[in-house]
């Protein structure tokens, strides 16, 4: 179960280095334009830096068991938020196709993470 962890944690780093190291790629892939040293500094930072904390907290504390079950509840919270908030804006403004893929491999991560916390609590209670 770690093991999954541990690749969605990844999948976040992987994914805000991408939008740090390759900002402007990045951003036209999500119809973006960084046209500002403004618009840059955001995208560089809420899509880069948020996306690599959540990976590497993800990560670090996978290998610390004092702080895996407060980690994998806020990942579980988290990623179901972007879930939700992707399917929000489907309804509010409309299904873009290029979207779809990205709302898939969130609900995935959404689903992996949710499923490691529940068993993570489950076999906490079952097997003190």
């Amino acid at each position: 179960m770690l093991s999954l962890y541990r690749i969605c944690g990844f999948l976040y780093l992987v994914s805000g280095a991408w939008c740090a190291l390759q900002a402007d790629l990045a951003a036209g892939f999500l119809g973006f334009m960084l046209e500002t040293g403004i618009a840059k500094s955001e995208f560089f930072s809420v899509y880069g830096g948020l996306q690599i904390g959540l990976g590497l907290s993800m990560l670090i504390t996978s290998f610390q068991p004092r702080y895996l079950e407060a980690s994998l509840f806020y990942s579980a919270i988290f990623s179901s938020t972007l879930a939700v908030f992707r399917l929000l804006s489907f309804l509010l403004f409309g299904v873009v196709q290029a979207f779809i893929i990205m709302l898939i491999i969130e609900l995935l991560i959404a689903g992996v993470l949710c499923f490691v916390w529940y068993r993570s609590k489950y076999f906490a209670l079952h097997h003190r």
